[in-house]
């Protein structure tokens, strides 16, 4: 497990049984429950904020290997600048300044701005007066993002916040613990297809039903997470 400080805001945990199970969860992590590839690396990430809230538990894995693109100057880019890249990544094709001011009501002076600024940190193309954004292997080098909510009542809650961090996740899972996962939580899930449970015991973590797949970059939020972690391996 990687030990790394990022900028993003953090909330204080509170006490409770709720934070007894994660911090259980935490200690029992068996990487091999997530992946069976050894060249990852994988950070947890606790309370931390994203997408405006707070998911309880959100494991990165990564491939430190392709940090060997990154350049200093990603360091400097706004937060306008990361939705701009990924409408470009969503578009899968070039765009011109004016199709990107029709598109996202920017106007042109800061269009032409951001583009400066995803170009000089290597992350787009010019190709005639059109911008494409460079092969995503290369500069999205998280390979999951896992977040995990942690419920011991208000069940329903759980899987309705496990819903929204979909948004930005690969895969997303509720965590209970065994003694109460019963017949009635789990049904209750089969209609979220893309939410997935983990329980967990005295001894071990184990899926009881797997998380759909989610393909990543799936947000701007999803890109908020690669840059923060990435700039702050980079400056490590």
């Amino acid at each position: 497990m990687m030990n790394l400080k990022i900028s993003l805001p953090f909330r204080k945990c509170k006490k409770g049984h709720e934070t007894d199970l994660i911090k259980s969860f935490i200690n029992k992590i068996d990487i091999n429950l997530i992946t069976q590839n050894n060249k990852y690396e994988f950070l947890v990430l606790n309370e931390t904020c994203i997408s405006n809230h707070y998911p309880d538990l959100v494991l990165i894995l990564l491939d430190r290997s392709k940090l060997d693109y990154w350049n200093e100057k990603r360091l400097l880019l706004k937060k306008n600048d990361i939705k701009i890249l990924h409408h470009l990544y969503l578009s899968n094709k070039k765009r011109s300044i004016g199709d990107l001011v029709f598109e996202l009501g920017f106007n042109e002076r800061d269009i032409n701005k951001i583009l400066r600024r995803l170009y000089n940190a290597e992350m787009i193309i010019e190709v005639g007066d059109c911008f494409l954004i460079k092969n995503i292997v290369r500069l999205f080098f998280i390979s999951d993002i896992i977040s995990i909510e942690a419920k011991i009542k208000n069940w329903k809650d759980a899987f309705r916040q496990a819903e929204l961090n979909y948004l930005f996740s690969s895969e997303s899972y509720v965590l209970f613990p065994e003694k109460i996962l019963n017949d009635k939580v789990i049904s209750h899930n089969t209609s979220l297809k893309q939410v997935g449970i983990i329980g967990s015991n005295n001894y071990k973590n184990y899926i009881v039903k797997k998380s759909q797949k989610n393909k990543i970059p799936a947000s701007y939020y999803s890109w908020v997470l690669n840059e923060e972690i990435g700039g702050a391996i980079f400056n490590a």
